[in-house]
This record gives C-alpha cells, structure tokens and sequence, in this order.
C-alpha cells in the first residue's frame, strides 16, 4: 500500500453525516498555520534520523516486547521477566536498508510535532498541562495539510500507515545524570485509534510532549551574570530562537520525502545562519538525510546522478512552492531548479550552495 496522502474522490460515507459537534469536547481546534522546524541547536535533529544531538529518532530492535519505565527501555522476554536494554542493543547499522526504508511518515510526524507545540505554548499562557492524548477531527487534520479532497478509508488507511512506520522507532534523548551524561527512550506514538462514528483519531506521543517541554525550559534566556531567566516588559519569560515557521503545511502531501527532508534541513540552515550567508555542501545535506543517504548508496552507479537530479531539482522548487522564504527574507537568492548548475552528481557532491539574503523582513 501507498502511504503517501493522495488527492482520491472517493467518499467515505455519504450517509453518515459525522459532525464535529458529535465528536465530543476534547476534539482539537488549535492549529497552527506553518509546520514548525527545530532550529534550537542541540535538538535540530529531535525529528531527523540523523543520530546527533541532544535528542533523535533511532530505529531499534522490535518494539513489541519492549517497555518504558521512567525513560528507560526493558524487554519482556515471553516468561514475563524484564530485563534492561543495553546501549549497544540499540545501536542499528544506518548504512543498511531494513532500519529506515520503510520509515515513510516523517513529514506526518513534523505535522504533529507543530500541532503539539502550538497546543503546548497555549496551554502555557493558561497555566494549564497539555492533554497527554490528543483528540483530533479527521476533516480538521486534512484541511491543516491543504487537502481538498473527500475523506475516505484510503485517506484513514495512510495516515494510520504512516505513524505505524515508527512502530521500530523511538525517541532518544541525551540527559545529564548525576553529573553524566545518560540516555533516556521514549515512544513515538500510542496510537489510540480511529474512532469512524465520530471521524477522530486519538494518539499519545511520548516523545514530540518531551521534546517540545524540554526546549522550552532549555530555550530560556537567561542573564549571564545571576543565570535567572529574563523577562520582558509584561513579565513574561524570553526565549532564544527554538523553532522555525516558514513551510507551508500542504508539504506534508509532497510526494518526495527526500526532497522534504532537505527543505527542512535547509531552513534550519537559513535561520541559524544569523548575519552570515546560509551555506551547505551538497555532501552534508545527503549526510544529514540518511534515509536519502541509504537510497543514494543502494542505487545502481549509472542511475545516482538521475536519482540526484530528481530530488534536488525538486528541493528547489519546494523552497519556492512550499515555504515563505521569498517574502520571509530580503532579496533571498535561492537555487534555480532549471539550472544544472545547480544540481550535484556523484562527481560534485562537495559543491556549495549558498542562499544570500539581505536579512530577515521585520513583521
């Protein structure tokens, strides 16, 4: 099965008129207008497979058996004992195709990502938790991605599909305990279900509520000399620059992920960049997409530089199409997707591009 998100006419039911009323009161109704990316250095790869940072995505052994105690990973064996799992038990092998191929729901999980933090920031002004579950309608969640077709099960059936892709996937997170530095694993999803009398899913992410309370915290400024966080005129707590709003949610429908992969890499590089001109080899891109990086390498050699013009000619369409960089930055210069100058082979991979802008456009 594809579990891309097609643009099918099919009509789910045309008999059941299922509401958004009927669909109770802890129904979602906060979503935010762009898909935000981590920016925050030590977890810009929170989303990314890339295992770097203070947190990431890391395929492991099957989860089925596994258990999360405390932030930490057991394993039942089938008597019922549990015994801990070790660091090197975790390690998987990225230059190998079984791990990551069939991980197709990154941009779904960049959706979600920004659907929590939006709903997490809000609950903050309100002095409030946020919900552990998350209740949200389907016609909600299709309209956030720009989707304008009916729904129907081929549309349930693909997004169920893609959060199953981290079925073998957990979240990592790099902690300090007791002075040392420590790991702790969290699930990605528990995925409650597709309710179709009142046309919601219900899902518990573990690890997109972690990450996004621990950037928060850590994103803090705070004064250098008292080390208190710095509040501004209304009393509320400043924050250094943690994430990034410029992609356009209907890329959650882009067809080639690897292409979204490296948009968002790229406007991590672009915002974090500051005074100085957003730069990247071409090389580093495809080392920060591993999943790509695997594709690349298991491609036979006469059909790469085909495969590298495909997904970097449409990378540079997408930062167009689907991003507000054009009217996000001044006089930004980004890559002519018709200009084979612009387009690496595997001869040119230490190639440079560049994307120069005359600063950020103040709102």
């Amino acid at each position: 099965m594809n579990n891309n998100i097609t643009n099918s006419e099919t009509d789910f039911s045309k008999t059941t008129y299922r509401t958004k009323k009927k669909a109770g009161d802890n129904v979602l109704n906060n979503y935010p207008d762009k898909v935000s990316v981590p920016t925050f250095k030590p977890y810009q790869n929170a989303l990314s497979l890339l295992p770097e940072g203070n947190a990431y995505l890391q395929p492991s052994i099957n989860v089925e058996n596994l258990k999360f105690q405390d932030g930490k990973l057991f394993f039942e064996d089938p008597t019922g004992v549990m015994r801990k799992i070790s660091e090197v038990e975790l390690i998987t092998n990225f230059k190998t195709k079984e791990p990551i191929a069939n991980i197709n729901g990154l941009p779904l999980l960049r959706a979600y990502y920004s659907i929590i933090l939006q709903n997490y920031l809000q609950a903050i002004k309100r002095h409030e938790p946020l919900p552990k579950i998350v209740t949200i309608y389907m016609p909600d969640l299709l309209k956030y991605f720009g989707y304008s077709g009916e729904l129907n099960d081929n549309i349930i059936q693909s997004i169920v599909g893609q959060m199953s892709s981290f079925h073998n996937v957990i979240g990592v997170m790099q902690i300090m305990r007791n002075g040392r530095p420590d790991k702790s694993y969290f699930p990605i999803f528990h995925f409650e279900g597709y309710d179709a009398k009142t046309n919601t899913i219900e899902l518990y992410s573990p690890y997109l509520n972690k990450v996004v309370d621990t950037m928060y915290k850590e994103a803090i400024k705070l004064n250098q000399r008292t080390k208190q966080p710095i509040l501004d005129k209304y009393g509320d707590l400043i924050h250094l620059p943690a994430n990034s709003y410029l992609i356009k949610p209907s890329i959650v429908l882009e067809r080639n992920l690897a292409a979204v992969e490296f948009v968002c890499i790229i406007i991590q590089v672009i915002e974090q960049a500051g005074d100085n001109t957003p730069h990247i080899k071409a090389s580093t891109l495809i080392y920060r997409n591993p999943q790509f990086e695997v594709r690349l390498n298991e491609t036979d050699s006469k059909y790469r530089s085909q495969l590298l013009h495909r997904v970097f000619k449409r990378t540079w369409e997408l930062l167009r199409e689907q991003t507000d960089l054009l009217t996000a930055y001044k006089n930004i210069q980004l890559p002519d997707p018709n200009n084979p100058a612009n387009i690496p082979t595997m001869r040119t991979l230490d190639m440079v591009f560049r994307f120069p802008h005359d600063g950020k456009i103040k709102k």
